[in-house]
C-alpha cells in the first residue's frame, strides 16, 4: 500500500444529505403555515382563516408581525438550500402580502384570501421534491 492510499484511508469523507437541515422541521413548517393561513374556520362559510388575516386587522404593526413570522419560512427554505429562483418567488409572495395587507380595508379582505404562506411552503415542498431527484440521479 502507498503512502497516499493509507492517508486516504484516514481521511474523513463528508457527504451533505441531499436535503440540507433548516430551521425547523416538516410538522413545523406545516403548523406555522396553518396558525398564519387557516388555523381558524369561519362559521357557515367553510372558509378558513388565520393569525395573518386576524393580526393584519391591526393598523401598523398587523402586517409587519405576520410578515415576520412568514420569513421564518423563506430562512427555512434558504437554510435547506431551495434554489434562489424559488426563494425570489417565496419572497415575492409575501412581499405582495404585505404591501396589499397594508392598505386599509381592502388589504385587509385581501390579507383572508391571499395565502402566501401556503403558497411558499407548497414551493418548499416541491422544491425538496426536486432537490431530492436531482440527488438520486447523480
Amino acid at each position: 500500500m502507498t503512502e497516499i492510499s493509507k492517508m486516504s484511508d484516514h481521511i474523513p469523507v463528508r457527504r451533505e444529505p441531499a436535503a440540507k437541515r433548516g430551521v425547523l422541521n416538516d410538522e413545523q413548517i406545516d403548523s406555522l403555515e396553518s396558525w398564519l393561513d387557516s388555523r381558524f374556520a369561519v362559521p357557515g362559510t367553510g372558509l378558513r382563516i388565520g393569525l395573518d388575516g386576524l393580526l393584519g386587522l391591526i393598523p401598523g404593526i398587523g402586517d409587519t408581525v405576520t410578515a415576520g413570522l412568514s420569513a421564518i419560512i423563506i430562512l427555512d427554505a434558504h437554510k435547506k438550500g431551495a434554489r434562489k429562483r424559488i426563494l425570489v418567488r417565496m419572497v415575492s409572495n409575501s412581499l405582495i402580502d404585505l404591501v396589499i395587507g397594508s392598505i386599509p380595508l381592502v388589504g385587509d379582505l385581501f390579507d383572508f384570501a391571499y395565502k402566501s404562506n401556503t403558497k411558499n411552503v407548497k414551493l418548499l415542498k416541491q422544491e425538496l421534491r426536486d432537490l431530492e431527484e436531482r440527488a438520486a440521479r447523480f
